[in-house]
């Protein structure tokens, strides 16, 4: 739409006032612009359409009665008082003595919060260094290194200190059995007396190794429990090297005595003095 499509329909709204008639209405159809826009064209003959078709319709009239029944509405109506008087009926509102105070600490903690707001506004961003985050994963690598690397000899000092403990029990049940006096197996006569009566020979009485080896055997289950782990890293550095030694000398330890004692039909074991010969 351009500006003489524009003015041609200002003058065309002006046109359809009452207080102008059909007259310049009818002028209009003999504007120039309606000679290069068949827009404005459509426009114009749609309006003079309507224009006739409004002029075909009989004039409105209201009945007489009608102005009667609306003032009659009116009258019904309540006056403006009632509701006045309906609030005069209602008892008085009791206020908390503690109402004002609760709502100005409301209004206090309000002010508060939008005081520290506005101050957290003020505050500059946090700058974080460009390196922040290579460094983190830097660290974050280097720990994960040594997690791994340590959990190998974790498992070598767990199983080494665990062969350490069966071998010295071992041998120290032997070395007791080996120094207990037999028992008699000849039976007690039954019309013996207390003082004919043979007497057994107790077993002799367990040496203090023979009991630190048994109360050692006792704690195997601190290596079974869930803080070995920690157990493990508190050892110092010369525990560390009994451990590696005792697993070095535990494999080719007693090999000798166990080959003759299979050849004998004994059991032999685990930790056994090598036989010369």
């Amino acid at each position: 739409m351009n500006s003489e499509c524009i003015a041609f329909r200002e003058r065309l709204v002006a046109a359809l006032e009452p207080r102008r008639g059909r007259g310049e209405l009818d002028t209009l159809g003999w504007h120039e612009h309606l000679l290069s826009c068949a827009e404005c064209r459509r426009v114009l003959a749609a309006e003079e359409a309507l224009e006739l078709l409004l002029d075909s319709l009989p004039e409105p009239k209201l009945p007489r009665e009608l102005a009667v029944r609306v003032l009659a509405r009116l009258k019904l109506r309540p006056a403006g008082d009632g509701l006045d008087a309906l609030l005069e009926r209602a008892d008085p509102a009791i206020a908390s003595p503690t109402l004002a105070r609760r709502v100005l600490a409301g209004i206090a903690a309000e002010r508060a919060e939008i005081a520290l707001d506005r101050l957290l506004e003020r505050v500059p961003a946090p700058e974080v260094p460009a390196e922040l985050a290579v460094r983190t994963l830097s660290r974050l690598a280097l720990a994960r290194r040594r997690r791994t690397a340590f959990s190998g000899p974790r498992l070598w000092l767990t199983a080494a200190a665990a062969a350490v403990i069966v071998l010295g029990g071992a041998w120290s049940l032997r070395a007791w059995l080996r120094g207990a006096t037999p028992v008699d197996p000849q039976p007690i006569v039954e019309n013996a007396t207390p003082e004919q009566a043979p007497r057994i020979e107790s077993l002799a009485a367990p040496s203090d190794e023979l009991l630190a080896s048994l109360s050692v055997l006792e704690s195997w289950e601190l290596l079974n429990s869930d803080n070995i782990d920690v157990m493990l890293s508190s050892l110092d550095a010369s525990d560390e090297l009994l451990l590696e030694l005792s697993s070095e000398l535990s494999p080719d330890f007693g090999t000798e005595s166990v080959d003759e004692s299979i050849d004998d039909g004994v059991v032999p074991t685990a930790l056994e003095e090598p036989r010369n010969g």
